[in-house]
């Protein structure tokens, strides 16, 4: 009988590359910024914006003029740097709360639209989105 690999001990960091998120390239931020600018300006419409954001784990609410994050969190391993830097953000765009979702995933609610690019930014410069 093969013998599964056993999960590191808490704590073990000795398999941990220090790359929260290893897709993240700094030119997402640029191209958000980009789209975002299209859609306020009004060169795009709510379903060209919507398609857009999706893909950046940016969801609209019910409630007009803001937005909701979700953060991947791979594997649902967090170091604390990356979760200093989702607080960071929630208290700077958000109102302070972090959700933590079945899927071991962070959402931060009640960005407003107009700041969603300087969000995620700053989430790109912390190693989070």
């Amino acid at each position: 009988m093969t013998e599964l690999p056993r999960p590191p001990a808490p704590g073990d960091r000795s398999g941990w590359t220090g790359l929260e998120e290893p897709l993240v390239a700094r030119s997402d931020a640029a191209e958000l910024r980009e789209a975002l600018n299209k859609f306020l300006g009004g060169q795009w419409d709510d379903g060209q914006w919507t398609a857009f954001r999706l893909r950046y784990g940016i969801y609209g609410q019910l409630q007009p003029g803001v937005q909701m994050f979700r953060l991947k969190v791979p594997g649902g391993i967090v170091s604390f740097d990356h979760a200093r830097g989702v607080a960071e953000v929630a208290r700077q765009f958000g109102q302070g709360d972090v959700h933590v979702t079945t899927r071991q995933d962070f959402q931060i609610y009640y960005v407003k639209t107009a700041e969603v690019a300087d969000a995620y930014d700053l989430m790109s410069e912390l190693g989070v989105t």
